[in-house]
């Protein structure tokens, strides 16, 4: 979105932002740089459902400066559009949830959250549960149950997680909405 020529000209070549650096005889010197229409700004933000980051929501200014300008929020819901101002309508919409509109004035460069509501009810999986942890390191093996733990969660499915360490111990939990 930034090219910059031999002589140090810089020439912008798509809408967005970049780090620039510059380095001369043990001086440094970055700042920001914004390739915008004349008076216009970036909206940025995140999309989120009760506090959790939303991935591949597809935010567009419907009205305003900057109208049809889309963006998809990335794997930690955050997005940016580049070239708004004034009133400007942000609508948002993925699978499985209620597409939304924002009205924001943009004067600056601004940063909205954007929430979005599932178009049904989540499963509640409040409750206690039961899960072990299977430690293992050659041939040995010894598992080990812990009760008591409460789990408190607004996600659809809850994935297993993994990991192993050095010297090969190996460590696998998974929770099953089997409950105590």
């Amino acid at each position: 979105m930034l090219q910059i020529s031999s002589t140090g000209l810089a020439t912008g070549l798509a809408r967005g932002e970049s780090l620039l650096s510059a380095r001369l005889a043990g001086l440094s010197a970055s700042g920001r740089i914004f390739v915008l229409p004349k008076g216009t700004f970036r909206i940025s933000g995140t999309t989120r459902e009760n506090g959790f980051a939303l991935a591949n929501v597809a935010v567009t200014a419907t009205s305003g400066s900057g109208e049809a300008l889309t963006t998809i929020s990335g794997t930690n819901g955050n997005f940016a559009l580049y070239g708004v101002a004034g009133v400007v309508v942000l609508g948002t919409k993925k699978g499985g949830y209620a597409d939304s509109t924002n009205q924001i004035d943009v004067a600056a460069h601004t940063t909205v959250n954007l929430s979005l509501v599932p178009e049904k009810p989540r499963t509640d999986y409040r409750g206690t549960y039961t899960f072990s942890v299977t430690e293992s390191y050659r041939d040995h093996r010894r598992a080990h149950s812990l009760r008591g733990w409460s789990l408190w969660q607004d996600r659809e499915s809850i994935p297993p997680k993994s990991a192993s360490g050095p010297f090969g111990w190996y460590v696998s939990m998974a929770l099953s909405t089997r409950r105590s």
